[in-house]
């Protein structure tokens, strides 16, 4: 899991960097992405799995500042691509859901942020549901404990025992950490878009709703 972890904010460090620097002409924004980038690569290079959630806090204070920078606080979109999964965040006009060009894709007038959650791909979707989120959420120490229940299109989440903190904008657009991952895994698992409806924290107790969108 570390590995792919790394891999995610290797992949959207380099994106931010090269976006940053080419296209948006952002100076700080690029330095941000080089930053993604290193951390991803410390994250790969990672023996001690006790250590993920830290570096994971890492990685979500460096997306909260590029929040920060584009004043994005729209809750964003889970689109499901094969075995990998973008959080869509509309930044003008209708929400597209198109092949990613880069950290801001732009079609028809109409301008998208694509980011990376914090697990964006899985390799082996032949698994339970239960499965993959006790792979990766309890397996890794992020979480205590996590419930998920399905009813119809809805998929209600607890989680207990939470031991990464997540920026609150980062929060706003995509909800906790665990929550994210969780919704990630539903999204997949379903083949349709996923939005975090609803989320409540309680000290270390996470509730949510996740809503499958056609």
């Amino acid at each position: 899991m570390k590995n792919e972890l790394g891999i995610s904010l290797g992949i959207f460090g380099t994106l931010l960097s090269l976006s940053s620097f080419f296209v948006l002409r952002n100076d700080n924004l690029t330095a941000l992405g080089i930053g993604i980038v290193i951390i991803g690569l410390t994250l790969v290079s990672m023996r001690d799995e006790a250590d993920i959630s830290n570096i994971i806090e890492g990685g979500l204070a460096n997306l909260e500042l590029l929040l920060e920078d584009l004043d994005v606080s729209q809750r964003g979109v889970y689109f499901p691509n094969g075995n990998k999964v973008y959080v869509y965040v509309p930044l003008n006009g209708k929400l597209l859901f198109t092949e990613p060009k880069g950290v801001i894709t732009t079609q028809d007038g109409s301008s998208v942020l694509v980011l990376h959650p914090p697990i964006y791909f899985i390799k082996d979707l032949g698994k339970s549901l239960d499965s993959l989120v006790s792979e990766y959420v309890t397996e890794r120490g992020l979480a205590d404990g996590v419930k998920v229940v399905k009813n119809g299109n809805i998929y209600a989440l607890e989680v207990k025992g939470n031991r990464v903190s997540t920026p609150g904008r980062v929060k706003l657009v995509m909800g906790s950490c665990v929550t994210s991952i969780v919704c990630s895994i539903i999204a997949l698992k379903e083949g349709r878009p996923c939005v975090v409806k609803e989320e409540r924290t309680d000290g270390k107790r996470i509730t949510a709703v996740i809503e499958v969108v056609s």
